[in-house]
């Protein structure tokens, strides 16, 4: 082929076969490629490969698949094809209308996503690389799964009265909250002036609960102890009635509580002599012990027991008015 010198074709040019009209001349079209990317020009005794040549249809191509379709029976099957769409369509252009907007709708939003879905396409490849490498741990895992299927088969009738009783609780527990929802509310609003006042609190919250810790004794008492001994002063408020029971000493007895006034053995009691104490003697009462004593327990009063007092000798006493020995 012959080309005129002064046309400029880069190296990488390609060749059409082109048709000047539908029944006109053929000619070669040499094309250069959008972006040049080989260096050099095309110079004499150059081959363009096959890969960069093409042609269009020929007119005898579309006659020859034209005659095809009429002669061969596709016009009966478009007939066919048409007439099953006309009774699929008939009466439903609306809802076939509403269904073309959303598929436009569909493609549309899935062209805007095209990277994302490539990227999500590109991802699967890689999941599927690295499963691929992973066949026998796949395989080892897939097998020890069979025991644990077998044992979910059998407890299946459990696990179906179980999904049941979560049911029926979640069917009560709807129930209790919308039949308490108002007093929780009323509850939560109650609460929230508190939590207020701890969140207002800041910091102060967790100094005050290392003071409480140490109640009643926090730890400022120890820089007011000198020494070792601690001045305290302390207000004592004894109401009527207030029994102080003093410290036991071994070997001393313990002193009874006195009845109340108006309470059974009241009188008695004022009446009888401490314990250690003698009562007085009456003018004409024998001073002697009486026969027949002894011990130097006293004897019960119909009410108050008087306790004997400690030390005294047995069989030692002094009469009083009533045959009571002292």
């Amino acid at each position: 082929m012959k080309i005129n010198g002064k046309v400029r074709l880069p190296a990488d040019a390609g060749a059409r076969l082109e048709q000047s009209s539908l029944l006109g001349e053929k000619y070669v079209q040499l094309v250069a490629p959008a972006e040049e990317t080989a260096a050099g020009r095309l110079g004499d005794g150059s081959v363009i490969p096959v890969a960069r040549t093409g042609r269009n249809t020929e007119v005898e191509e579309v006659f020859g698949a034209l005659s095809l379709l009429l002669n061969g029976g596709g016009v009966n099957q478009l007939k066919t094809i048409t007439q099953e769409l006309n009774a699929a369509l008939g009466g439903r252009e609306p809802e076939v209308r509403s269904m073309l907007k959303r598929v436009n709708t569909l493609v549309t939003t899935l062209d805007e996503n095209r990277d994302a879905i490539t990227d999500a396409l590109d991802g699967v490849n890689r999941l599927s690389s690295t499963l691929a490498t992973r066949k026998k741990d796949v395989g080892t895992v897939l097998t020890d799964l069979s025991p644990g299927l077998k044992t979910l088969e059998k407890q299946r009738g459990s696990l179906l009265a179980m999904l049941r009783s979560l049911d029926t609780l979640s069917g009560v527990a709807v129930a209790t909250i919308d039949a308490s929802k108002d007093d929780m509310v009323a509850d939560l609003k109650a609460l929230a002036p508190t939590l207020k006042a701890l969140a207002d609190a800041g910091s102060d919250l967790p100094d005050s609960l290392q003071v409480l810790l140490t109640y009643p004794f926090t730890d400022e008492v120890l820089s007011g102890v000198k020494g070792d001994y601690l001045n305290t002063y302390l207000h004592l408020a004894a109401a009527p009635g207030t029994v102080v029971v003093p410290p036991l000493i071994p070997g001393e007895p313990t002193p009874t509580e006195p009845p109340a006034p108006g309470e059974p053995g009241a009188e008695s009691r004022r009446e009888a002599p401490a314990p250690g104490k003698k009562s007085p003697a009456k003018s004409g009462s024998p001073s002697a012990k009486p026969s027949g004593s002894s011990s130097g327990s006293p004897l019960p009063l119909p009410s108050v027991t008087a306790p004997a007092p400690t030390g005294s000798p047995a069989g030692s006493g002094t009469p009083t008015a009533g045959g009571e020995t002292r």
